[in-house]
């Protein structure tokens, strides 16, 4: 697979003083690289979740440099500043995959700890039952998946994509960047407004008389298959590398099958702190901490 970089540099103020920004090529889709700490040092590449930014992991990903670690988190497709879908495309759990495997092969790390949130941590579990002998050791933060679906509501789920593509809505118009920082907070209240609007300012972009966010409304469709707990526990079982899965006591992340789940990882740790969803934005010292402890046990 052949990658092209086509620009990299720094940010210059606030929470970007420490972040760089490095543009590839996977698969003809431009990729945004969000980086931290030294180049020559181990790498950690971490996964963001749905409708967020690899640079929403700025509080983390400074303290994992300063630990001595090159802290990588690319922007998803159709995510902060990586490129769309291709026109009559959509966005798909095997897309991402293909994306990750890219970047993987791009960075080519001696040894692969992967980190993922949320829709991340479903990414990065996938990948290592896929891919079992590339994982070195996997950490995620409330990502095991989303709820399990059975299969007759496919029918279903199939009829409400197309009309949703039929109807697919455009971003509405935001008057301004305080504007923008308002909706990030209401997502997540415990946001510094700073952080909020370092992220407001690099996630819009100017439309008519204001702003509108730079991900792709594709994004709103419901995903046009179903979630199988079967299949994703066979794959969950393949994983080899120690496991540590995080979650934060204040989340409505629980579902009454994440006990099987976590069951079938073989080499499986539970953490938790005091936490939202967001527990890179709530705790990120906390959720630091969780993930060194589980990096640096792998490397003894």
């Amino acid at each position: 697979m052949a990658f092209l970089i086509t620009t990299c540099h720094a940010l210059l103020a606030g929470y970007a003083a420490y972040m760089r920004e490095r543009f590839i090529q996977v698969r003809g889709l431009p990729i945004c690289l969000c980086e931290w700490g030294d180049e020559g040092a181990p790498i950690i590449l971490c996964l963001h979740g749905f409708l967020d930014q690899g640079a929403a992991w700025a509080m983390v990903g400074e303290r994992l440099a300063e630990e001595g670690y090159h802290f990588i988190a690319p922007d998803a497709r159709g995510h902060g500043r990586s490129g769309h879908a291709p026109a009559g495309s959509d966005y798909h759990f095997p897309d991402y995959l293909s994306d990750l495997d890219g970047i993987i092969q791009f960075l080519k790390p001696d040894k692969l700890r992967l980190v993922g949130h949320s829709m991340g941590g479903t990414v990065a579990t996938l990948y290592a039952g896929v891919r079992p002998e590339i994982v070195d050791v996997l950490c995620v933060a409330e990502g095991l998946g989303p709820p399990a679906e059975e299969a007759v509501s496919l029918p279903n789920k199939l009829r409400l994509h197309l009309d949703q593509l039929q109807n697919l809505k455009a971003h509405r118009c935001m008057e301004d960047i305080p504007a923008a920082i308002a909706r990030i907070q209401r997502m997540t209240p415990k946001m510094p407004t700073d952080f909020a609007r370092f992220l407001a300012e690099r996630s819009t972009k100017p439309q008519d008389d204001g702003l509108i966010w730079t991900w792709d409304p594709l994004h709103r469709t419901r995903m046009p298959t179903v979630f199988s707990l079967e299949g994703y526990l066979a794959t969950l079982r393949r994983i080899q590398a120690p496991t540590t899965v995080v979650y934060g006591s204040e989340s409505w992340y629980c579902f009454p099958d994440l006990p099987e789940r976590e069951a079938a990882i073989p080499n499986f740790t539970r953490m938790e702190i005091t936490a939202s969803h967001s527990l890179h934005i709530d705790a990120p010292e906390a959720l630091s901490d969780c993930f060194l402890q589980a990096i640096r046990a792998s490397e003894h």
